[in-house]
């Protein structure tokens, strides 16, 4: 008989959780604005709608950023960081700042402490300032744009620290937390050097892959503040004296300070409007230093006023290896009540900058109508400003095995490379892997692969492509080995299509696997015995994928017997054979006849795949002598030892009949293929000495099989050189 060698498959990828649809490539870090906390951004992240794409918010990152009365300087007077003195504390007792994992995160500069360096408490969403009520301090959440811009620093870094298998974050600012943005990107010391990014050194070593900021001032506002309004992310009590608010003006309209504002145009910190708690923009002890702003000053852009300057420095650039988005609002009187509509973003005549020369990609904008302290109650306007990339070059990181929820939302009416309810969003994955798409329901799309990079912008058609129709509820595409860019489209977008996720995942590809025994065809005599047997896994994929073997039979009944094998556990290492051997035993008591030994494969007792291979178990014939009063009686047939065994050239087979009967003798290879037939036909009683030629025989196992009235008996022979 053959041995039969199956090929079965394996995907092994986790459920999503049960709140969220699925993962999120890159965690995304909300970021209050001025006199905000945690509570600014509720709205949004504790919408049902948005909470069950990526799950509620994991944790709160929280920081207190005036720690010591008269004291700017981040690292305190010691220039140490995380040491008592530090006017910025991150680190305490009852709060250490290790986050929980997740995708969704909030800042919270809302806090003070018990002021104690040897016992560090922090006091959540406190409202104290060091010195006491008649103090000349800025609350925590009133605090200097760079003293923001490192804390968030040490957010993303956290952040980071909960999810090592990230490597990206998305950040997204509201009204001044967009600037704290700016700030962590564009800030630099004398040498050039990022002051706040992870890892100053290194090539995108920010650590972010996109940028939402929502009616923040990025040319500054001239506002005080809103006391007469009771938000929940709001103090009630904005300090107009506060070190935020003398970095959020673009003037301070003075008849003898006629310098610019010199957080966001540059200039001379003694150049400041009398009246605020400090002037030490950079925050390094003094009132006298030359400050770089973060935008270019409007006289090189060739207007009459710093103020009027419409793009960031270019002796400080934001970096353009990301993807901005500036969400700005209108509600009919040229602003959003706070922020006027032309200091909501940063721009030059063709659009929003920065820009790579084609207006609207490496920056684009948007435009909503909501009130400057209801934006992030706004779910529509800012869920498009956190759309997947539209490019390659941005494309987010998938790993093999999870799932991630995305969403196909309305891109920018600015859009360059198509309908802006067509929405491309790029993803890239190693290799190979099957790439499973469910998608938007009622939206139209398709899948493209790209082997390798592509050209940062292509919109070209892909190596590779699987469409689907709406209505459809499932797509999937397999790309090969090595680095490779998906490209995923919904067309006929609408505004509230992102309500309805979709989820894209890189499963592994299937496993390959084989069950062969050792000495094939397996039989087992009917005193009982046992062998043993190789079960091969190829793993094609890049990963390691943890598994457990565990066998049972079928009996000749083809009833499941209690032959059995205990699972055990197996890691398929990636793009190799892994073999698993195992022995099993088959009892003398066992019923004889055919057996259907099964080999599966997952996690006990969850079979993911079953590959299977046949077992014999013989019986000895016990009936009388023949004799003139029992000549239609079965006839015994005793198949005695071959010999010599091994053997060169030439193997005798005694055959002892007790009487006549139809015989079949035939000698099998390990594969059950018959290799040459000994007898055939109706053979007397007695002994008969039956002789295989093997001179042309190729080395290895092979099988005597004798049947008799249709009951078998096998011996097994080795053939040497």
């Amino acid at each position: 008989m053959r041995a039969l060698l199956l090929l079965a498959t394996l995907a092994l990828a986790p459920a999503a959780s049960a709140q969220a649809a699925g993962d999120c490539p890159a965690p995304l870090l909300f970021v209050h604005g001025f006199t905000g906390s945690q509570a600014s951004w509720e709205p949004f992240t504790g919408h049902p709608a948005v909470a069950a794409i990526w799950g509620p918010r994991a944790d709160v990152f929280h920081a207190v950023l005036n720690a010591y009365e008269n004291e700017e300087r981040i690292d305190g007077p010691d220039g140490l960081p995380d040491t008592p003195d530090d006017d910025v504390l991150v680190h305490f007792v009852n709060r250490s700042n290790d986050l929980a994992p997740g995708c969704v995160y909030a800042s919270n500069w809302e806090n003070f402490w018990n002021e104690n360096p040897a016992n560090p408490l922090l006091e959540v969403n406190s409202g104290d300032s060091p010195g006491g009520l008649f103090a000349s301090e800025s609350d925590s959440n009133e605090e200097a744009t760079q003293k923001q811009g490192y804390a968030l620093g040490r957010m993303i870094a956290a952040v980071l620290a909960a999810n090592p298998g990230k490597d990206r974050v998305i950040l997204v600012g509201h009204s001044m937390g967009g600037l704290a943005i700016r700030e962590y990107l564009q800030r630099r010391d004398g040498a050039g050097t990022p002051m706040w990014w992870v890892d100053p050194t290194a090539p995108g070593g920010h650590r972010v892959a996109r940028v939402l900021t929502v009616g923040t001032p990025h040319r500054g506002s001239n506002l005080f503040g809103n006391p007469f309004f009771d938000d929940p992310g709001l103090d009630g009590t904005p300090d107009i004296n506060s070190a935020a608010v003398r970095d959020l003006r673009y003037n301070y309209f003075c008849f003898i300070c006629d310098g610019p504002a010199p957080y966001f145009w540059g200039g001379d910190e003694d150049g400041i409007a009398a009246g605020f708690h400090t002037d030490d923009v950079d925050l390094d002890g003094d009132e006298t230093s030359t400050i770089t702003g973060i935008n270019i000053d409007g006289r090189d852009q060739g207007f009459g006023d710093a103020e009027d300057g419409t793009l960031d420095n270019p002796a400080m650039p934001l970096p353009t290896d990301l993807h901005y988005t500036w969400l700005t609002s209108d509600i009919g009187t040229t602003g959003d009540g706070v922020v006027d509509i032309t200091r909501q973003w940063i721009y030059d005549a063709s659009g929003p900058v920065p820009t790579d020369g084609v207006s609207h990609r490496l920056a684009d904008s948007l435009l909503t109508d909501s009130f400057h302290l209801d934006q992030q109650e706004d779910t529509d306007a800012v869920i498009r400003g956190l759309d997947e990339p539209d490019y390659p070059v941005w494309a987010y990181a998938l790993d093999v095995g999870p799932t991630y929820a995305a969403t196909a939302t309305v891109r920018s009416m600015s859009a360059p490379d198509g309908p802006p309810t067509d929405d491309p969003d790029w993803f890239r994955v190693v290799g190979p892997a099957r790439i499973v798409v469910i998608p938007t329901p009622g939206l139209a799309g398709r899948i493209d692969a790209y082997g390798g990079t592509p050209p940062p912008y292509t919109t070209a058609d892909g190596d590779a492509t699987a469409a689907w129709e709406a209505g459809d509820i499932r797509r999937a595409l397999v790309v090969p080995p090595g680095l490779n860019h998906v490209r995923i489209t919904h067309t006929g977008v609408g505004m509230q299509s992102w309500r309805t996720p979709y989820t894209v995942t890189a499963q592994p590809l299937p496993l390959v696997v084989t069950a062969t025994p050792r000495n094939a065809p397996v039989v087992i005599p009917a005193g009982g015995g046992g062998f043993r047997y190789d079960v091969r896994i190829l793993n094609r994929n890049a990963i390691d994928l943890p598994v457990e073997v565990w066998a049972d039979a079928l009996g000749p009944d083809g009833e499941l017997s209690d032959v059995a094998t205990a699972p055990r556990a197996a890691t398929a290492l990636p793009s190799r054979t892994t073999r698993v051997t195992i022995r099993q035993n088959l009892r003398r008591t066992a019923a004889p006849g055919d057996y259907t030994y099964r080999v599966h494969v997952g996690t006990y007792p969850d079979a993911d795949l079953t590959v299977t291979f046949p077992v014999e178990k013989t019986t000895a014939l016990t009936v009388a002598p023949a004799s003139a009063d029992h000549a239609d009686e079965e006839a015994e047939a005793g198949l005695g030892a071959p010999s010599p065994n091994p053997l060169r050239t030439r193997l005798t087979v005694p055959l002892t009949l007790d009487a006549q009967a139809p015989v079949t003798v035939v000698v099998v290879d390990v594969l059950g293929r018959t290799v040459a037939t000994l007898w055939d036909g109706p053979l007397g009683a007695g002994t008969h000495r039956l002789v295989w030629d093997a001179a042309d025989a190729a080395p290895g196992l092979y099988a005597i099989r004798a049947t008799v009235d249709g009951r078998t008996e096998a011996r097994q022979v080795v053939r040497i050189r």
